[in-house]
């Protein structure tokens, strides 16, 4: 490590007996975070998916308002923050999935992580600062791109149905937004780091958000419902970028992003007992 000035002007050098601050393993975090070319990949297939999906369900449904039913006409009058910025969410996950997997199953798979042990004995403290590096870009990159979607929904749904950033659930939704893809960003970290394989975990974080609350879709009657209500991917998360009134939810959206937290948290805490009792 580079000597660095004292405050009096004289240089003083690393001490290697002095223990190693949350700063200190939140910075080689934040390197290793904007140094992986996954990283900006990843972060611009979240701006393209989100942006993209939400100009073609705008566009879609602006395009044929003249001869949608009663009921769509509706449902889009009830709920237009909801169609500008839930195909856009509900697809962008997908790269924050990716992403959170690789920054801990990768390490296992190159065998970094000896190289990060042996800096960071204390296997807690790594996943804290990874998680907060991560969730923190995450959160930025999400509001950025919220707003976006929004701007460009709005402009295309403009001649059709007004949606205003004074709008209380509007602000609630962007805001969600952010917070609904740090969750994720987190719970693809956690799998990551339990199931240490890419491959696998990637698989395992995809089955999550996507598979399970379509296959909910197909059990009889209401019960879909319900059981997508409380999977981390399902209506559970990404209500809170809803106006919440749709006929088929049962589940609000703030509780909704709470289970959706219940499950990151216990994904979390799941990892810290597995990093701590495991070799690597």
């Amino acid at each position: 490590m580079t000597a660095v000035a004292a405050a009096d002007g004289r240089r003083r050098r690393y001490d290697p007996e002095r223990p190693v601050r949350f700063h200190d393993i939140a910075g080689g975090e934040w390197i290793k975070l904007r140094t992986l070319r996954s990283t900006g990949w990843s972060f611009a297939a979240l701006v393209f998916l989100s942006t993209g999906f939400t100009a073609i369900a705008t566009a879609v449904y602006s395009g044929r308002w003249n001869s949608l039913s009663a009921p769509d006409r509706a449902d889009v009058l009830a709920d237009p923050i909801g169609l500008i910025l839930q195909p856009g969410v509900a697809w962008g996950q997908i790269a924050l999935g990716v992403l959170g997997v690789l920054l801990f199953g990768g390490e296992y798979s190159t065998g970094m992580i000896r190289s990060s042990v042996l800096a960071v004995p204390d296997r807690s403290a790594l996943l804290v600062a990874k998680a907060a590096v991560f969730g923190g870009l995450t959160f930025v990159v999400a509001e950025v791109t919220a707003f976006g979607s929004f701007l460009l929904g709005q402009s295309i749904l403009s001649a059709h149905v007004g949606v205003s950033l004074d709008d209380a659930v509007t602000a609630r939704a962007l805001v969600g937004y952010g917070l609904y893809l740090t969750l994720t960003a987190w719970l693809a970290l956690a799998i990551g780091a339990v199931i240490r394989q890419v491959a696998a975990a990637v698989t395992v974080v995809l089955g999550l958000l996507l598979v399970l609350p379509v296959v909910s879709g197909f059990l009889p009657g209401r019960s879909g419902d319900y059981v997508s209500a409380y999977l981390p991917g399902g209506q559970a998360g990404q209500m809170i970028v809803t106006s919440g009134k749709g006929a088929a939810w049962v589940i609000g959206p703030w509780p909704g992003l709470a289970v959706a937290g219940g499950w990151t948290l216990l994904a979390l805490i799941i990892a810290a007992r597995q990093l701590g009792r495991r070799d690597v």
